[in-house]
């Protein structure tokens, strides 16, 4: 079931040309990590009055470390790069242990220019930074090979996580959050709409963010919603069919990370 969720996902988005995810505000000292937990819940709309929609829910467990630095060439010149893990497992809890669902964990592990990086927006140039470049990296989902991912975008959205980069970030200023060693973090809004001639996706985000804490967030929350029509019918037709919530926050951070693919990886 959560497979066919997960290739629904990805060819929706894919197929409307979405752009990667806004995890990465910053890198951190190498060997340092970030752990989040939260939860993912799916709700499919049920046609009719009579149908309950149907709820499925899952743990979610985020972690995202610095495991080493290279020189590597992007855009024609040697250039000094970061390479970050990311892990992910969603799973359910069974007799007081989490037990991974049928994917099992996920993990990417990219090569990333530190020039790529700035934490905003808009880059030095004004230009709005739809994704994070990537020279190389690698993919391992559930117990197959690893993967060799090509150079260009690092694409981990919408299977790592909802967040996107929003050309538009709002500070709502700082507040009080609940997190480890943090007490407080700025809050920012964002919203992006995605649309064919039959699916429209409508993203909303909210988003702690802190400069203290590895890769910036603290916290995120995303509430999307999924429309459909027929191609011919107009705009005023779109009617959901879906909504994923998801709700991650900090559960740890340190020092000493080691990556979860093999070292000539």
């Amino acid at each position: 079931m959560f497979r066919l969720i997960l290739a629904g996902l990805i060819c929706s988005f894919s197929c409307l040309s979405a752009s990667a995810q806004g995890l990465i505000w910053s890198l951190p000292e190498d060997g340092q990590y970030v752990t989040y937990t939260g939860s993912y819940t799916l709700t499919d709309v049920q046609e009719g009055t009579k149908n309950e929609d149907i709820n499925t829910s899952w743990e979610r467990v985020l972690t995202i470390k610095s495991v080493g630095k290279a020189d590597a060439d992007y855009q024609g010149e040697s250039t000094a790069c970061r390479w970050v893990e990311f892990k992910l497992i969603d799973a359910k809890t069974e007799d007081t242990q989490l037990v991974a669902g049928p994917v099992g964990e996920v993990i990417y592990k990219v090569l990333i220019p530190e020039s790529g990086v700035v934490g905003s927006v808009t880059d030095a140039n004004d230009l709005f930074v739809n994704h994070i470049p990537i020279v190389r990296g690698y993919r391992k989902v559930g117990a197959g090979q690893v993967e060799t991912l090509p150079a260009g975008a690092l694409q981990v959205y919408p299977v790592l996580t909802l967040l996107m980069h929003y050309r538009e970030v709002t500070s709502e200023g700082d507040e009080n959050v609940d997190a480890p060693n943090i007490q407080t973090a700025e809050k920012l809004t964002a919203k992006k709409t995605i649309e064919s001639r039959e699916i429209r996706i409508i993203n909303n985000a909210l988003m702690w963010r802190n400069t203290k804490i590895p890769f910036g967030l603290v916290k995120w929350e995303v509430t999307q919603v999924r429309e459909k029509k027929a191609a011919t019918e107009p705009r005023s037709n779109f009617t959901k069919i879906s909504e994923v919530k998801t709700t991650m926050t900090l559960d740890a951070t340190g020092d000493g990370a080691q990556s979860d693919l093999p070292d000539n990886n």
